[in-house]
């Protein structure tokens, strides 16, 4: 083993009795970012199930530690990527145009217009 090792088996065995520890620190970095109105990608959450799902695993198979903590690692990186390609506020513009004069209980005809000022093409 590396001299890194005991303390990689110390911090797996100590993770190891608290998944609900290991799940929160994967899900909580998404609500903070759920707060402020980011949110990723449906794959990307898809993707999250997986550490989730391997995590509750440890429960019956303890040695697993290091195969969960490279899955959890991966998904991190994988959604910090998708953070990376998420358009800022500045890349679109939104106006609408309404009738000038409105009666009650008429439809209106109303125009929303999303303009994307990136060069990247957006799906919305």
């Amino acid at each position: 083993m590396t001299e890194n090792g005991p303390q990689l088996v110390e911090i797996g065995a100590w993770l190891q009795t608290a998944p609900w520890l290991t799940l929160g620190l994967f899900v909580l970095p998404l609500f903070v970012l759920a707060r402020k109105g980011i949110y990723p990608h449906l794959s990307i959450l898809l993707l999250a199930l997986v550490p989730a799902a391997l995590t509750f695993g440890l429960l019956a198979r303890p040695d697993w530690i290091l195969v969960v903590a490279t899955v959890d690692a991966l998904a991190l990186l994988a959604a910090t990527a998708d953070l990376f390609t998420l358009a800022s506020r500045n890349s679109f513009t939104v106006s609408r145009a309404v009738e000038r004069a409105a009666s009650i209980d008429v439809a209106h005809s109303v125009t929303l217009q999303i303009n994307n000022l990136s060069n990247r093409s957006r799906f919305l």
